[in-house]
């Protein structure tokens, strides 16, 4: 008996306890190996993980599931049976032809009256981005600031600011200022040539 028989074989009864447990394994995995320094038995660890059925269900979970699941890409598709979320992990499964889907364009107000411009990808995409999230974040989680709280997992505003005010509030501090930065229109100032460059590589 293979794993995914193990775990269920439609979306109703997928035993999630397992499979995020396997998706640990396997991210732990991605970990040893980066912690070895040995590039292709990363790639190869990597390489299991999104493959595995264990993180393409959960990759398909946490897309359909979240605020923007129903909300489609240029392809107008979106998964809200069991049935349609149980194909759309087969879908995912050999990406080794893979190519990612346009775009959406929409436009999103802003507070000063212009509007913002918002690429939504397909479902497909995004379970694809999560994928390869999953395969990521360990390496990331390894090497990132111990004080980085912006996209990181388990981290966020309310722990920065629990950190800042155990700094600047203790009696032996000597920095007292909190400096706030905001890159203003970011992306709309990014030439398109050099997004085209990045994006070919």
């Amino acid at each position: 008996m293979n794993y995914q028989n193990k775990i269920a074989n439609n979306w109703v009864n997928i035993d999630w306890k397992k499979a995020n447990s396997k998706l640990a394994d396997l991210q732990y995995e991605v970990l040893k190996a980066h912690r070895k320094g040995d590039e292709n038995l990363v790639l190869t660890t990597q390489h299991a993980l999104i493959r595995s059925f264990a993180a393409r269900h959960l990759a398909v979970r946490k897309v359909t599931s979240s605020q923007g699941g129903n909300t489609p890409g240029i392809d107008g598709k979106i998964y809200n049976t069991d049935k349609e979320k149980f194909l759309a992990v087969l879908v995912v499964k050999n990406l080794k032809n893979y190519k990612a889907d346009l775009v959406r364009r929409v436009y999103i107000p802003r507070l000063d009256g212009k509007k913002r411009p918002l690429g939504i990808p397909t479902i497909k995409d995004r379970v694809v981005q999560t994928l390869h999230l999953f395969a990521l974040s360990p390496i990331a989680e390894e090497q990132a600031d111990v004080r980085s709280y912006g996209f990181r997992m388990h981290h966020g505003v309310h722990d920065c600011v629990t950190y800042l005010n155990l700094v600047c509030s203790s009696y032996t501090a000597t920095r007292r200022y909190v400096l706030g930065a905001d890159i203003e229109q970011f992306f709309p100032s990014v030439s398109p040539m050099v997004v085209r460059q990045y994006s070919n590589k």
